[in-house]
């Protein structure tokens, strides 16, 4: 659509002849301090959990179905800071709609955060007195008819998970086998269910079982399951499927790789992505002393997975420096490393190991600012922020710091070695300082380059939706120029 694009891409009247800008859509003004204020958006893109949707885009997949005549998507809010998708469907005449095949053919042709939370099918769509869409006039998601399908629960213990399933969705009951999330459930109700299921059971369960296990019968089973192995397993499989080798995430500084999740939605479906988290999380086991024994034991890890390279590693700050020793021992070991990629992580300069040592931040420093070392994007919402809060114990928050002081203390005076290779590296530049380290400062421990990317984001949101699809992005197309030499 050339005038589309015309419209959108102008002339930019501050470059040279030919260059153009980008007209976003966000409606603004200038106030009286010269600040700009947003009004919302002059058409139809909304943004829910940091991600920017188009609605004609889910439309447009909707409505290439032979069974639907018409469709309208919109944004709902009906609880104030949960906005969630919601599709409108009128089916062609003498059809019915099938909303579970539907839902699989949207999530086949587009990414998870832009299926709708809800599919309603109507008589016809409501419309205004000039003939258009009367968005107001839309129904809410009636979502006790989906969980009426659902087995009744039996135990107590299936019982109390419906309940409290019910409660943090605001549904007026819940099934043994619907799918948390296809009734609207998403990350931030997500750790909100987490803690009322530690408070109301008394039982331990982690927001990566909910997310594997997102059914009251999967919960159950989780719970009453005694699997050792998965509590003292340090790889978090976020996407398990794919043709294609792996590519293994190193946790920042905390210690967790939930800041990686996000990753599958953007990463190819072909490649699989685990998450590599620090030993000491869930038990008192003694903490790493050298960062070079940490990606012994990482490697260690990695090969339980996949037995043999050519490997691809991503280190995010604290995790940088452990993914590219990591890199190093492999290749003395006789494996092949294809992609080494550091998000925004440094060496410390060999001649400042004393004092990068001393300057290391106190513990109540890095108690403020726990929830960005973590590895969770900043959020605006207070409620999102009282429900990370709530999922975390304190005796999770105590885990957490004491392996965050751990390997900050590692971090700091590392000496690097060289690693035989290329890196792949990506810049926060909101948070890049005058005089301070660049990614050339990776230059004297490698014999390759060091390609970089500038990513506009401060370092703690480097996994923030517009951040990783950038990252993911620069990954996929690297990823598939080594393929594509094998």
């Amino acid at each position: 659509h050339p005038a589309l694009t015309a419209e959108r891409f102008t002339a930019n009247p501050h470059g040279a002849p030919g260059e153009r800008m980008y007209r976003t859509g966000d409606l603004v003004r200038w106030n009286h301090n010269g600040q700009l204020e947003y009004l919302g958006r002059t058409d139809d893109q909304v943004k829910i959990r940091g991600f920017r949707i188009e609605l004609g885009e889910i439309e447009a997949v909707l409505s290439s179905r032979d069974e639907i005549s018409q469709v309208a998507v919109i944004a709902r809010e009906d609880h104030p800071g949960d906005k969630y998708l919601v599709a409108y469907l009128v089916p062609a005449d003498g059809t019915d709609i099938d909303v579970d095949a539907l839902r699989t053919h949207v999530r086949t042709a587009l990414p998870d955060y832009m299926v709708p939370s809800a599919f309603v099918v109507l008589d016809e769509l409501p419309l205004t007195t000039n003939g258009k869409l009367d968005r107001h006039a839309l129904p809410a998601p009636d979502y006790t008819t989906t969980a009426a399908v659902s087995r009744e629960p039996v135990t107590e213990q299936e019982k109390t998970l419906a309940s409290l399933f019910a409660d943090v969705l605001d549904l007026e009951r819940v099934g043994v086998d619907d799918n948390f999330f296809e009734l609207g459930g998403h990350s931030l109700l997500a750790t909100r269910l987490v803690s009322q299921i530690r408070s109301g059971l008394g039982v331990e369960l982690s927001i990566r079982a909910l997310f594997e296990n997102p059914t009251v019968a999967g919960v159950a089973a989780a719970m009453d399951s005694s699997r050792e192995h998965d509590r003292e397993s340090i790889i978090l499989p976020i996407r398990e499927k794919g043709s294609r080798a792996p590519i293994f995430c190193i946790h920042p500084g905390a210690g967790f790789s939930w800041g990686y999740l996000g990753f599958a939605q953007y990463l190819p479906a072909e490649y699989p992505i685990y998450g590599i988290e620090a030993r000491g999380l869930r038990n008192e086991e003694p903490l790493p002393t050298d960062v070079a024994v940490m990606a012994a034991d990482y490697i260690e890890q990695i090969r339980s997975v996949q037995k043999e390279g050519p490997y691809r590693l991503l280190g995010w700050s604290f995790g940088g420096i452990v993914a590219h020793e990591m890199a190093v021992q492999l290749q003395e070991s006789g494996e092949e490393v294809s992609i080494l990629a550091l998000m925004d992580t440094y060496p410390a300069p060999e001649d400042d190991v004393a004092e990068a040592r001393n300057s290391m931040p106190d513990e109540a420093t890095l108690r403020e600012n726990l929830y960005t070392e973590i590895g969770l994007y900043k959020q605006s919402s207070e409620a999102a922020e009282a429900a990370i809060a709530h999922s975390l114990t304190d005796r999770d928050i105590d885990a957490i710091l004491r392996v965050l002081i751990n390997n900050t203390r590692l971090m700091e005076g590392f000496p690097p070695r060289k690693f035989d290779g290329d890196i792949l590296f990506f810049t926060a530049t909101l948070s890049k300082q005058e005089g301070g380290p660049s990614p050339d400062s990776w230059l004297p421990y490698v014999t390759g380059s060091v390609e970089n990317h500038d990513v506009p984001a401060d370092h703690a949101e480097m996994n923030a939706p517009s951040s990783a699809a950038a990252i993911c992005h620069a990954l996929a197309q690297k990823m598939r120029e080594g393929d594509s030499l094998t």
